[in-house]
Order: C-alpha cells, then sequence, then structure tokens
C-alpha cells in the first residue's frame, strides 16, 4: 500500500508518493494507491495497481486487499 499524499516539508526529505509509484511498479507486485495514483500514470497497470480515494471505507479497503492476495 502507498499513499500518495505528501506535505511540502517531506518533499525535501523524501521522493513523492508518484516517484516511489514507479519504483513500485517495477517490482511487478500488486499495489494499492491511496489517493489519485490511477489519474498520475498515463497507462496505469490494471492487473497490478488499484486506487482507492484517500480514506477509503474500511470495508472497501478489506476487501481490496483480499482480493489482491493470491489464492
Amino acid at each position: 500500500m502507498l499513499d500518495l499524499s505528501f506535505s511540502p516539508d517531506a518533499m525535501v526529505r523524501a521522493p513523492i508518493g508518484v516517484d516511489l509509484l514507479g519504483f513500485y511498479l517495477l517490482t511487478g507486485k500488486p499495489i494499492i494507491a491511496l489517493g489519485r495514483g490511477d489519474d498520475l500514470l498515463a497507462d496505469p497497470p490494471e492487473d497490478q495497481l488499484i486506487a482507492l480515494e484517500r480514506t477509503p471505507d474500511r470495508g472497501d479497503f478489506l476487501a481490496t486487499v483480499r482480493s489482491m492476495i493470491p489464492a
């Protein structure tokens, strides 16, 4: 899971979420992004990236996590 929000102070100390998202996508592993992950990429991989709203409903979040766990 990756939180794509950031504060201006954090930018000085660490890469922003969008940079990390690009690195994580290179791993080929499933990613849940909180925030605007799906509209930050020109062609997001549907089977690897699921973007939820910044503060998702608990049930939606848990269902998403469960859906990404291999059977």
